[in-house]
């Protein structure tokens, strides 16, 4: 019995992405082959040492999440009569902060001579918070012009109608029918690409900045602007407030703004300065 072949095999049945059942094998496999024996036989103690040799928290935080979901379709499934994961105490994360991109290295290389393709991918992700891989898979057919909305391919198969910036209607309209960067990975570019070219942009000038640093700059902008959280999360398409709360960096200068309404919500006139 390959218990790993029964497990995608469910997966598949759930709907879940290729991609991501990919990876989740590798994982297993990768558990597999550090403690020397099938998946089904190991041990907490073994599950515990191997996550144990990842020095990354989030490392350890998505291999042991993985880990569990295996362990209780296995036990769902009858395949296995206990969960080694029941006696794994979860990995702890480090409060997570915010890293958005910087404003002004965005219009330096925006304001730089560029490739049309990586123009249109740097403005996707800054202006529209895009994840490479949904900028990877972006098609003509996916925009309505008329209303100012994109459809987006997002994570875990989901399909989101959100609305966009004017300019990348415009953006889009310019492009032929059919995805807007072919290639081979199903007919259009990897997101491993989008990426690269993305962090090449920026490196040319000498930026460390990021592609998904880019999806953090604009949640941060927005809540710049007074946008409420609970909006930022519907454009980022989060499904957890919780999750959006981890893009929104909080600078000095809100801090000061919130503390300047204190006087007239909080605190009495008849208290002295």
């Amino acid at each position: 019995m390959d218990i790993l072949r029964l497990w995608e095999e469910a997966l598949l049945a759930q709907g879940v992405r290729p991609r991501t059942i990919y990876e989740r094998l590798r994982v297993m496999r990768a558990v597999a082959r550090a403690c020397g024996k099938p998946v089904e036989e190991l041990t907490s103690f073994e599950i515990t040492r191997f996550l144990a040799g990842y020095y990354h928290p989030w490392t350890r935080y998505d291999y042991a999440s993985i880990l569990r979901c295996f362990y209780k379709w296995a036990l769902l499934a009858g395949l296995l009569e206990t969960d080694p994961m029941a006696r794994v105490m979860a990995p702890r994360l480090p409060p997570y902060q915010p890293r958005p991109a910087n404003i002004d290295h965005l219009h330096a290389v925006l304001d730089s001579p560029l490739h049309r393709t990586t123009r249109t991918r740097v403005m996707f992700a800054a202006f529209a918070g895009l994840r490479c891989c949904e900028i990877a898979q972006l098609h003509r057919s996916d925009f309505d012009f008329d209303a100012g909305t994109l459809l987006v391919h997002s994570k875990g198969g989901r399909l989101d109608v959100i609305p966009i910036h004017p300019v990348l209607v415009s953006r889009a309209r310019g492009y032929e029918p059919g995805y807007l960067f072919p290639g081979s990975h199903d007919g259009h570019a990897s997101p491993k690409s989008v990426s690269a070219s993305i962090s090449q942009a920026f490196r040319r000038l000498g930026f460390p900045d990021t592609a998904h640093q880019l999806r953090h700059l604009f949640a941060t902008q927005l809540l710049r602007e007074g946008v409420d959280s609970r909006v930022v999360q519907t454009l980022m398409r989060h499904v957890s407030l919780s999750t959006t709360a981890r893009y929104l960096g909080v600078d000095h200068a809100l801090q000061v703004q919130a503390l300047e309404r204190l006087p007239d919500r909080l605190i009495p006139d008849t208290i002295a300065f």
